[in-house]
């Protein structure tokens, strides 16, 4: 069974033939108000279902090329599928071999969810998994080199390059960030949050302050706590865990209440990389991961054992997306103004490199 206020799936040919695209509730649409808006909508999903509907899982036997970090290539064998929650190998070099990884020599960190599957394929077990707020950490101290980390990281430390055309975004609805609430918003006083989360406290307190609202923020002192405290701003799966258990909150979806505000995509994380080394090699290896997961997306749906079927289908192809764009940089821009509007600052542009 879907979560309550899961939304019906919607027909990726709908999105330009009636100028719509889902929100919060079940089958309720959210305009788009322009056909430009209509155009940079269907730009964006067209990439994700071509590569959910019309890329096809390849036969057992077909492999795939990979770079290393020397440009060499080695053989990926597409049939292996790293399991997170299983623990099974990821494809492309065994745990403790003492062949070098595709991201040696560079020290890689990521956050260990569901959405971050298709930028990590291939790479699982080179990677240091933390929580987003540990790996900005390890960044800064300089224990990793690169990370996938909230967006802020970048925005408020001038230290990092920023891979171009890879993130973890929305437009809209993104169903794995939302604040949970007893309260009305405007009667909130105190709001816990993930001790992991950093774009999404930045977030939600940037779109309450828009509303004239500033409650405490605390850190939640343990996820089990979740569903006992009036107030939780939750993300990734243990947003999506909460999401599909019994509660009696409202769901305020950071996604949906962004765009409201906006009409643009929110960037929720991106490779960071730390500026004072040379890391094209880097961004060829990542990038390639990420396409690799893209091209690979029905087979990461229909492998992992998450949830639902038909939902990881539904979040993974529709609600996420994993390009960076125009019209995502334009969000990022706008993130940063009202970041500094509201006393978040100070930010730092961000430097992107192809």
């Amino acid at each position: 069974m879907h979560p309550p206020g899961w939304g019906r799936a919607i027909d990726p040919s709908r999105v330009g033939s009636v100028g719509c695209r889902p929100a919060r509730g079940a089958g309720t649409l959210l305009p788009i108000r322009s056909r430009r808006d209509r155009s940079r909508a269907n730009s964006r999903r067209a990439f994700l279902w071509e590569s959910a509907e019309q890329k096809r899982w390849p036969g057992a036997g077909e492999r795939r090329r990979l770079p290393n970090m020397s440009g060499a290539f080695r053989e990926q064998d597409r049939k292996d599928e790293y399991d997170g929650r299983s623990g099974r190998a990821a494809p492309g070099r065994t745990p403790g071999s003492a062949e070098p990884g595709p991201l040696h020599p560079f020290r890689v960190g990521c956050v260990r969810a569901l959405n971050t599957v298709p930028l990590c394929r291939g790479l699982e077990a080179d990677l240091v998994f933390a929580s987003p707020a540990e790996l900005a950490r390890r960044l800064r101290s300089g224990e990793l080199d690169a990370a996938l980390v909230s967006v802020v990281e970048p925005l408020w430390h001038d230290d990092y390059d920023i891979l171009d055309g890879v993130a973890v975004a929305c437009l809209g609805e993104v169903k794995s960030v939302f604040l949970a609430h007893r309260q009305p918003l405007q009667e909130m006083k105190l709001v816990y949050h993930d001790a992991g989360s950093l774009s999404s406290v930045a977030l939600l307190r940037v779109l309450l302050a828009e509303q004239g609202l500033e409650p405490e923020f605390q850190p939640l002192p343990e996820m089990a706590a979740a569903a006992e405290v009036d107030n939780v701003l939750l993300i990734g799966d243990a947003a999506l865990d909460f999401l599909f258990a019994p509660h009696e909150h409202a769901i305020y979806d950071l996604g949906v209440a962004w765009y409201e505000l906006t009409r643009l995509p929110f960037v929720f994380a991106v490779w960071a990389l730390r500026r004072s080394l040379d890391h094209e090699p880097l961004r060829r290896v990542l990038r390639e991961a990420r396409d690799f997961g893209m091209e690979t997306l029905d087979h990461i749906v229909r492998e992992r054992t998450e949830y639902t079927m038909d939902f990881r289908k539904d979040y993974l192809g529709w609600h996420i997306h994993y390009h960076l764009g125009d019209d995502e940089k334009r969000g990022i821009s706008r993130f940063m103004e009202l970041l500094e509007k509201h006393g978040l600052g100070p930010v730092y542009p961000p430097r992107y490199v192809w």
